[in-house]
């Protein structure tokens, strides 16, 4: 769901959740734009994610998305949000 989104993944074989890239979307690469993409997904697409800074990635744009708690449809619902918030987002 998130490949059909143009969402970039880390594969990984297990774990509760998933490492994305979302850091073409960002208009700089800082941490403050990065925490504005973070707010308006938390704001408009209701998706709650870590933010890379918090995960001590290298560079900012990255999110931790768990699914560890979520059933498959509500999943793929977020995912289509966040889809539609990164085509919109300016």
């Amino acid at each position: 769901a998130l490949a059909a989104e143009g969402i970039a993944v880390t594969p990984a074989r297990a774990g509760m959740f998933v490492w994305i890239d979302l850091g073409g979307s960002l208009r700089e690469a800082t941490w403050e734009e990065e925490w504005r993409l973070w707010t308006a997904m938390f704001e408009r697409a209701k998706i709650v994610a870590t933010p890379g800074r918090d995960c001590k990635s290298a560079a900012p744009g990255c999110f931790r998305l768990c699914f560890a708690s979520v059933d498959r449809e509500a999943m793929l619902a977020g995912v289509k949000r966040l889809g539609e918030l990164l085509r919109a987002y300016e």
